[in-house]
């Protein structure tokens, strides 16, 4: 996964979930699954967002850390059964806007 403004970072799945694991200690046990040996990941998953960049003029916000930790959060509200799940998303996509504001991204000024 390659997550923020410098594309050299790149995180592969078991960092992606040892960060969600990090961040949220008492998460449902599908998170905290060990996977079985016979079952190997890729070695490289790579997400591309290069359409996004040259037709939206759209470029990442937040870095790996606060990307998961949004992920996180949705996933700790939903399964915590907290804000309505419309409400909550409602709220992390204007948190988003907000933040794409303060760094003056340019689809965000519009």
């Amino acid at each position: 996964f390659n997550f923020g403004p410098d594309s050299r970072i790149n995180k592969n799945v078991g960092e992606l979930l040892e960060e969600m694991t990090r961040l949220w200690s008492s998460s449902p046990g599908w998170l905290n699954m060990v996977a079985e040996d016979e079952k190997k990941e890729s070695n490289l998953l790579k997400l591309s967002c290069d359409k996004a960049n040259i037709i939206l003029k759209w470029y990442p916000v937040m870095d790996f850390e606060e990307t998961i930790g949004f992920t996180v959060d949705w996933y700790r509200n939903f399964y915590n059964a907290g804000m309505a799940v419309s409400e909550f998303t409602d709220k992390q996509i204007n948190a988003y806007a907000h933040k794409a504001k303060e760094k003056k991204t340019g689809w965000a000024l519009k």
